[in-house]
């Protein structure tokens, strides 16, 4: 734990001499954490269930004073705390509602850890926290829940609850066939995906040969239209050195060959469009012609997959 907090080189002595300034405050987490894995481990002696701590975020990027949010709770700072005094707890989970996206995407990287599986119990519901979905699933999530999914609504609220969760549906509904082949792909560090930012710029992924540019927005042809809302999102899975999986919605990919081909053209060799079975890619259709060109194809608002091929020529 003290390596984990930057103190390796602390032999002994009070938790004011060994923390400084952080003392009470890592003090708290160690409390709260031992009475938690205490009751945890109570519990698991009766029934081995998995259990989770959720957490109350504080702002990942400005190390911000224990005073201003929900110290004591499993927040970043004090991960390797809660891990040494509540082992019984298998996990620590992040409930995400922090506004802008460096902060979401800098607690996804955070609460993933060897020793902690990453799990999105909690999370706006909201369309701009869909996006985050992918970055879930690229880091190997095993969990992703906005809040209120499970609410049916009551009467004429029926039509706004289904409208307002239609978004987080679809995209359930894409993934769920292909849920193990997104678990070994992540395991294998195959997938890397892109969401908007506030400032709707494209984004980069590098591939090895290939370097994939994702923009965002509602396109056709040369003429694109930013989102309203930062709401684009993209995963490119790598399946071998010119095979890709490209999902996503309200995007454009388009690519550029590195290394030995850099500066050589490119085309799609080809675009298939349908959806994983039992680890089987069934096809749908091929997209040629002005579904491909000016750069790639791209995807509207309700979620594709599209198993595509490479070449340089």
């Amino acid at each position: 734990m003290l390596r984990a907090l930057n103190k390796s080189n602390v032999s002994g002595g009070s938790w004011k001499e060994v923390f400084g300034d952080n003392a009470d405050e890592y003090f708290h987490a160690w409390s709260v954490a031992r009475y938690i894995g205490y009751v945890a481990a109570a519990g698991k002696a009766v029934y081995q269930l998995p259990l989770y701590v959720n957490a109350a975020l504080r702002d990942p990027l400005s190390n911000p004073n224990a005073s201003t949010y929900e110290s004591g709770g499993a927040t970043d700072n004090v991960i390797p705390i809660w891990k040494a005094a509540a082992p019984a707890i298998d996990l620590l989970a992040p409930d995400i509602y922090l506004p802008e996206s460096v902060q979401a995407l800098k607690v996804i990287e955070l609460y993933d850890q060897p020793d902690n599986a990453l799990f999105v119990p909690e999370i706006g519901s909201n369309e701009e926290f869909v996006r985050y979905f992918y970055a879930v699933l690229a880091h190997g999530g095993i969990g992703f829940s906005p809040f209120g999914i499970d609410d049916n609504g009551q009467g004429s609220k029926d039509s706004e609850t289904a409208e307002r969760l239609a978004p987080i549906a679809q995209e359930y509904a894409m993934a769920n066939p292909m849920m193990r082949d997104l678990a070994k792909w992540a395991f294998e560090g195959k997938i890397k995906a892109a969401v908007e930012r506030e400032d709707h710029a494209p984004q980069v992924i590098d591939l090895g040969s290939w370097q994939a540019t994702i923009s965002f927005g509602v396109s056709m042809r040369r003429s694109e239209q930013i989102n309203s809302l930062p709401i684009g999102k993209a995963m490119v899975v790598q399946l071998g050195e010119n095979e890709f999986v490209l999902i996503g919605t309200l995007c454009h990919f388009t690519f550029k060959p590195l290394g030995a081909n850099l500066g050589k053209a490119w085309q799609y060799l080809k675009v298939e469009e349908g959806h994983y079975e039992n680890g089987v890619f069934k096809l749908l259709r091929i997209r040629n012609g002005d579904e491909t060109d000016w750069g790639g194809p791209r995807i509207g608002a309700i979620p594709v997959v599209l198993h595509t091929t490479l070449i340089t020529r």
